[in-house]
């Protein structure tokens, strides 16, 4: 049995999405407050078994305004009519739908779930709605204290009593009229767009996940702290200790009715120390006794005093230096340090492996107390394990081995190595780059920020399934898969992506972003890649959704009597094209140098949320007495054939920006300029990493212009998320008021 899919609806900002579950580990990834938690707070609330009850912030933003106006149908409705009311709540109430794959020798576990009685096998589907469950109390209720605080207020419009909407109502009494109901869903719903009305489902008297699913979840927040932080020392002491104090409790701790020769050694032994233990403390506190003998206590007829040891087999294990870590290859016990004087990346390391074979135990219901347990324990056939964001205090190496282990540690148990009846499925929130380096593509849920809804400005997200990205383009999925290995790509948390051509690009852009103050302070993610395969990233650009700035070369070139491409000085008017496949194949979709050279900025170098910029003819003036218009090919074309004073002028020259002095120095005009500085930087000796480095070490490098077509795509960057930040803005209340 496996979770083919889980929709969730309604829920914080996840108005309508489906998560896709892969067969063994899927991982959710995404910007910053794109949705990820949400989801993982969904599993939580809707059937953790510590789950919480579901609050008015759980509900999406954008229907607050049709609970507010269920109100104010009450206030205006005499006669409560539950059929009428409950639709009015119906579709706007948080749910969450599980589809299940089951096969047909595991009908006994899902007996409850089968929709109809020629049912074999396939796709079973149930749903968790949080719902109201006193509809008529409800309708009563909120109707007579709406009307109570509306009289009490009378003409003082300025007054805030509670409740003023039914929002404000349900903020404090959220959990008096709803709860969680269960549905069955008809498998031919799975492909459907549309949901269901709960109304037309058939309803459950208590939740089947108990016996079916064993849900786990580990925190983003464990509690660790570092050993020379005072302020949190009381706080997560011990958490190492308490953790192998508890597995050891419920795995490996000796029971009477279940004793093994190993645990007589150990009771044993625990024995020997407890008697050497009771007879020095006997011989200790014989003065101080005595002291109270001449005290007159105690006396003949008053309860003699004896201090004797009770050790517990868990006793050794009940403080924070139960766990040590030793510091030599000897382990001497002076070398060791408690648990929380090692740093915080093996503490979080330890504390995830222990929590997940717990889990694993508990699950299979290993370890000698369940042994005791004269009933037969359920086994669930599946377990759900949740990590939220692993990555915190780990390096990076370590990072990538424990996301390529941890499945292997949840099944690591003899009931389940070969064993089809027990599935594990394992779900993991991540903000690391590194974790996804280890994982392809068809196991990453993208999590994509939605622009908000014109009328309620609430901030909304879907997910995207990256399994089909590129379809049946194996070459392109071959490539860029390998391509964010190499890279560390943080693509997929960034709230903007820049592609570049080169070296050069690459380190001066920072500097020319830093000039913004919205880019600035934007989740950037700078890619180098090649103008020849910039275009295979599109596919997973278009899903992403993602803002894309694509600076790209012209590269003109012209073909010879063998048909072969040469590289050239770019002139309009010779039939010359462009080389780069970006271009040519991603937008604006145009070889000719004459119709790139024609196209504006807004006319065919958009795609969607992608803008790509190329050098283009410009006027320009140097250190000449006329103007010309020039045509740059390249970045170090454009950034010197823009920048002529400040090349000489400005910039100290040594090694290749010396040269680049005397070119200009030894020009006779900016067309003759234009030639000249293309020659220079086709020299395959000419180092143009080296040049770039001299630019970025210049003292005065704000006084550096922005090549213009580089500055029209930042512009357009910039634009797009200032609109996206204002769309994303909230008032925020002072409290509640409650």
């Amino acid at each position: 049995m496996k979770i083919k899919r889980i929709d969730i609806r309604n829920f914080r900002k996840l108005e309508n999405v489906k998560v896709l579950l892969n067969e063994e580990t899927t991982l959710l990834v995404g910007a910053n407050n794109s949705g990820k938690t949400s989801a993982i707070e969904a599993l939580r609330k809707f059937f953790h078994k510590d789950s919480k009850k579901l609050v008015l912030y759980d509900w999406s933003i954008s229907n607050w305004d049709e609970i507010n106006a269920i109100g104010e149908y009450i206030e205006q409705k005499n006669v409560y009519d539950p059929e009428e009311f409950y639709d009015k709540w119906v579709n706007i109430c948080p749910t969450l739908d599980l589809w299940f794959q089951v096969t047909e020798n595991e009908l006994h576990h899902v007996i409850s779930l089968i929709p109809t009685l020629d049912w074999t096998g396939g796709t079973l589907g149930l749903r968790f709605s949080f719902e109201p469950q006193k509809l008529d109390k409800l309708f009563s209720n909120y109707k007579q204290i709406i009307e109570n605080t509306k009289k009490l207020k009378g003409n003082k419009s300025e007054l805030y009593l509670w409740p003023h909407d039914m929002c404000h109502f349900l903020k404090r009494k959220m959990n008096s009229y709803f709860n969680l109901s269960y549905y069955t869903l008809d498998p031919t719903f799975y492909d459907n767009q549309v949901v269901p009305i709960n109304k037309n489902l058939e309803v459950l008297d208590t939740n089947p996940l108990k016996d079916l699913v064993k849900i786990d979840v580990i925190n983003a927040q464990r509690g660790f702290s570092d050993s020379n932080d005072e302020t949190s020392a009381t706080i997560s002491s011990g958490n190492l200790s308490k953790q192998l104090r508890d597995y050891f409790d419920n795995q490996l701790c000796p029971q009477e009715e279940l004793l093994e020769e190993s645990d007589l050694e150990f009771i044993e032994e625990v024995w020997k120390a407890e008697t050497r233990f009771d007879n020095k403390l006997k011989c200790s506190f014989s003065k101080p006794i005595s002291e109270l003998r001449s005290l007159g206590y105690p006396g003949f007829t008053d309860p003699q005093i004896h201090i004797s040891t009770k050790m517990s087999y868990t006793d050794g294990l009940d403080h924070s230096s139960a766990v040590q870590y030793s510091t030599t290859k000897d382990d001497a016990k002076h070398t060791r340090l408690p648990e929380d004087y090692t740093g915080l990346g093996y503490q979080n390391l330890i504390s995830m492996v222990f929590m997940l074979m717990s889990y694993r135990d508990e699950w299979m219901s290993a370890g000698k107390k369940n042994k005791l347990n004269t009933a037969k324990p359920v086994i669930q056939p599946l377990h759900l394990v949740i990590i939220e964001e692993p990555e915190a205090h780990l390096h990076t190496q370590v990072q990538q081995v424990f996301i390529k282990k941890a499945y292997e540690v949840l099944r690591n148990h003899e009931l389940l190595k070969g064993d089809a009846r027990f599935s594990t499925q394992l779900l993991v929130s991540t903000h690391s780059s590194y974790i996804i380096e280890e994982l392809d593509f068809s196991k990453l849920r993208y999590f994509r920020r939605l622009e908000c809804d014109s009328d309620t400005k609430s901030p909304k997200s879907e997910i995207i399934n990256l399994a089909d990205v590129f379809g049946s383009e194996d070459e392109t999925t071959r490539f860029v898969s390998r391509y964010i290995k190499t890279t560390h790509c943080d693509l997929f948390f960034a709230d903007a992506v820049i592609l570049v051509e080169g070296s050069a690009e690459r380190m001066l852009l920072p500097e020319f972003v830093g000039r913004s103050e919205m880019l600035n302070r934007a989740y950037l993610t700078i890619l180098e890649i090649g103008g020849s395969h910039a275009f295979r990233l599109k596919p997973l650009i278009d899903k992403l959704g993602i803002y894309t700035l694509v600076i790209s070369d012209l590269d003109p070139c012209k073909k010879t009597n063998e048909s072969k491409l040469k590289k050239v000085f770019p002139e309009k008017g010779k039939e010359y094209m462009t080389k780069n496949s970006t271009l040519v194949k991603w937008a604006p979709q145009k070889s000719s140098i004459d119709d790139l050279m024609d196209i504006t900025n807004n006319d065919g170098r958009l795609a969607n949320n992608v803008f790509i910029t190329y050098q283009k003819e410009l006027m320009v003036k140097g250190p000449f007495s006329r103007s010309s218009k020039v045509i740059p090919s390249t970045f170090e074309d454009a950034l010197v054939l823009e920048n002529t004073t400040f090349f000489t002028s400005t910039l100290q020259s040594f090694g290749p920006t010396k040269k680049v002095k005397k070119t200009i120095d030894n020009s006779k005009g900016m067309k003759s300029l234009n030639k000249d500085i293309y020659n220079l930087f086709s020299d395959k000796n000419f180092k143009k990493a080296e040049f770039s480095l001299d630019v970025l070490l210049a003292k005065n490098i704000d006084e550096l212009k922005i090549p213009t077509y580089i500055e029209d795509g930042l512009t357009w960057l910039e634009s797009k998320l200032t609109e996206r930040n204002n769309n994303f803005s909230f008032d925020i209340e002072n409290g509640d008021k409650e």
